[in-house]
C-alpha cells in the first residue's frame, strides 16, 4: 500500500473537547467524530484517490514546550501542519495585571515624589496586552510561534494558521459556560491583536492562513458557529474540514517533497554524519563550528551574505541572533532550490525540551 502525505494538525481544546455535559449547553454536546480533524480524514480517505492522510495530536498547549510540539510534530514526518492556537494567550485575568504592577512598583523611582500609574480597568489590561507589558502579549506569542514555522518552512514542509473567531460583545452576553467565565470588554480588541501579529508571520514563512473569523462571519456568524466563546458548532467544525479538504488537495497537487527528499532524514534533530552541509555563517563561527565538528563532511563554506552554491542539499546556517538568523534563513529558502533544507546548529543535537512554560498559567480565569 502507498504511503499517503501526512498532515500533521496540533490543536487546543476547540478541535476535540466533547465534554460538553453542564446543562448550560443544552443539546450542544457532540463526540469526537463530528470534529473537524476526523470529519476531515474520513473525507480525505474515502476519495477515490486519496492525496493524504491526517493525524490529529490534540494538545491544550499546556505543560507543554515549542520543543515539545515541534517533536511531536516531527514524529509523524508531516507534508502539512495544521495549527488551531492561541485561546489562551488571550484570557487576560487581574492576575495579569497585578504582576505587571508589582514589576512597575518594584523599579518605580519614589523618593523624590514621583508618582506611578497603576489605574486599572479592562481597557488598560488590553492596552498593556498590546503594547507587550504583560507576561503574555501578541509579540511574545509570535516569537514563540515563529520557532515551529521557521522548522518546518526550512525543511520544506507546508504550514496552515486557523485564526481565532472574534465573536461580538453580545454572543451569549459573553459568558463561558465551562468554567462560568465571563469575557471582558476588549477580549475581541486582543483576538484580533493575536491575528494581526500572527497572519503576516505564517505568510512571511510561505504558510497559509484560513480565517476563521471570515468563515465564522460567512456561515451565520457566532449564533451559528460558536456553542460558546470559542468552541465550535458540530456545523462550523465540518465547515472548517471542508475548506481544509480544498486547501489540502490544492496544496499536494502544487507541491510535496519526494520520498528521497533530505528533510526525511533532518525531520528531527541527528548528527549530520557524512551527509555533505555547505555551512553558512561569519568566517570565525565556520570556522569554529567545522573544528568543532572534525567528522562533519562539508562540502562548502560560505559567508554570512553568501549562498551556497554547492550540491550540498543540507545547508547549516550560524547566527546566534535569532531575528537575523532567520531573515537570512528565509533568505535562503527563497533563493535554492526545493531539494535544499536549511538547519540551525542547535538542531543537528539532541533537541532539549526544557522543563516550564506550562500554559496553565495563562488559565487561571479569576
Amino acid at each position: 500500500m502507498m504511503t499517503l502525505p501526512n498532515i500533521a494538525i496540533l490543536a487546543d481544546s476547540r478541535g476535540f473537547d466533547t465534554y460538553f455535559l453542564n446543562p448550560a449547553y443544552g443539546e450542544a454536546g457532540y463526540g469526537y467524530d463530528r470534529t473537524f480533524a476526523f470529519v476531515l480524514r474520513h473525507a480525505l480517505l474515502n476519495e477515490a484517490d486519496p492525496v493524504a492522510d491526517v493525524c490529529h495530536i490534540p494538545d491544550h498547549f499546556r505543560a507543554a514546550t515549542i520543543e515539545n510540539n515541534i517533536i511531536r510534530l516531527g514524529l509523524t514526518d508531516p507534508a502539512m501542519v495544521v495549527l488551531l492556537d492561541g485561546i489562551w494567550e488571550t484570557l487576560l485575568s487581574k492576575a495579569d495585571f497585578l504582576r505587571w504592577a508589582e514589576r512597575e512598583i518594584s523599579d518605580h523611582e519614589w523618593r523624590d515624589g514621583a508618582k506611578l500609574d497603576l489605574s486599572f480597568d479592562s481597557h488598560r489590561l488590553v492596552e498593556l496586552f498590546k503594547s507587550g507589558q504583560l507576561d503574555v502579549s501578541p509579540t511574545r506569542y509570535a516569537r514563540r510561534q515563529r520557532r515551529l514555522l521557521s522548522y518546518f518552512s526550512r525543511r520544506r514542509r507546508q504550514v496552515v494558521w486557523l485564526t481565532l473567531p472574534v465573536p461580538p460583545r453580545e454572543h451569549l452576553a459573553g459568558r463561558h459556560y465551562a468554567g462560568d467565565y465571563l469575557t471582558f470588554p476588549g477580549w475581541g480588541d486582543c483576538l484580533r491583536a493575536l491575528n494581526d501579529e500572527l497572519a503576516p508571520l505564517v505568510t512571511r514563512h510561505g504558510g497559509r492562513v484560513l480565517d476563521l473569523n471570515a468563515l465564522m462571519n460567512a456561515n451565520g456568524g457566532a449564533g451559528a458557529c460558536l456553542i460558546d466563546q470559542w468552541h465550535f458548532t458540530p456545523a462550523f467544525h465540518q465547515t472548517i474540514a471542508d475548506e481544509l479538504r480544498a486547501l489540502i488537495t490544492k496544496a499536494m497537487a502544487e507541491r510535496t517533497v519526494p520520498d528521497d527528499h533530505i528533510s526525511h532524514q533532518f525531520m528531527l534533530p541527528r548528527v549530520p554524519g557524512d551527509v555533505p552541509v555547505a555551512v553558512v555563517g561569519q568566517p570565525n563561527a565556520v570556522n569554529d563550528w567545522i573544528a568543532h565538528h572534525p567528522q562533519a563532511a562539508v562540502a562548502e563554506r560560505c559567508g554570512r551574505d553568501e549562498a551556497p552554491d554547492s550540491d550540498a542539499k543540507l545547508v547549516l546556517l550560524l547566527d546566534d541572533d535569532e531575528d537575523r538568523r532567520d531573515a537570512k534563513a528565509l533568505e535562503l529558502l527563497n533563493a535554492l532550490p526545493m531539494d535544499r533544507i536549511v538547519v540551525y546548529a542547535d538542531e543537528l543535537e539532541p533537541l532539549v525540551n526544557p522543563p516550564g512554560g506550562d500554559r496553565t498559567q495563562y488559565g487561571r480565569l479569576g
